[in-house]
């Protein structure tokens, strides 16, 4: 029989795995940032064990980038 452990830091605080927290999230709204800078709103409907989600009604939003482009005329 396997018990589950959580760590106490002097409160009562109990270690949260970041899988059982998105399986808590579903159906709520979430925003998700990517490595790139784009941010995703939209509702949580699954994830699965390599943290891939799915969001319903999800709105991509790119971030503003600036370039410029210099001269040496």
């Amino acid at each position: 029989m396997k018990m589950q452990r959580s760590i106490s830091l002097g409160r009562s605080f109990a270690m949260v795995l970041p899988l059982s927290l998105l399986r808590t999230a579903q159906n709520q709204p979430m925003l998700v940032e990517l490595k790139n800078g784009e941010t995703y709103n939209g509702h949580l409907v699954s994830c699965d064990a390599w943290m891939n989600i799915h969001l319903r009604d999800a709105i991509c939003t790119s971030r503003v980038r600036c370039f410029v482009s210099l001269s040496t005329n």
